[in-house]
């Protein structure tokens, strides 16, 4: 329960940050994505199996899309495939903030790389890389850098508080 009450703060967190950092359409001006629900996944992912797993990613990825972009199910498909790469990187990692912040960012990237692919091909957004580039990924990786200590903080907090608790009940 306490895993959903995390992700929901993830989710709280975009939807502010969001509303503080509107996204320009039209790339005139940079552009800021958060990344805290990308996060939550990442470090949720080694509690899960990978079924299990997936098909959380999945259904946050349709809850995100729909909430935050209206188009639901790309991002179920986007974040099926960050999910996937995440729960793969969960197995290898030793959840050191250096890593957590590492992968973070390749998440976020992936992500953000995901959605230009995706967009370019089957909604045929013509927006030149280099532009893209500077404009959207440049700004989104610098500044949820900041959010990622700050998601492995709340992880700490939460979650942890949660497994004490749960253990000094279980005795």
């Amino acid at each position: 329960m306490i895993k959903w009450f995390y992700l929901a703060i993830a989710f709280f967190l975009d939807s502010l940050l969001m509303a503080v950092f509107p996204y320009d359409y039209g790339l005139s001006n940079y552009n800021f994505t958060p990344g805290t629900v990308i996060l939550a996944l990442l470090i949720l992912a080694k509690d899960f199996e990978l079924y299990e797993f997936l098909s959380i990613a999945w259904v946050t990825g349709i809850i995100y899309g729909f909430i935050f972009y209206g188009d639901f199910f790309w991002y179920g498909v986007i974040f099926l495939l960050v999910g996937f790469i995440a729960k793969i990187w969960s197995i290898y990692i030793t959840y050191s903030y250096l890593e957590y912040i590492l992968l973070g960012l390749s998440l976020i990237t992936i992500k953000e790389v995901l959605v230009f692919i995706i967009f370019t091909l089957v909604k045929n957004h013509q927006i030149p890389i280099l532009l893209w580039l500077t404009k959207e990924l440049f700004l989104t990786v610098l500044l949820n850098t900041p959010l990622i200590i700050l998601m492995i903080y709340l992880s700490k907090k939460v979650l942890d508080y949660y497994d004490i608790n749960s253990f000094k009940t279980n005795k």
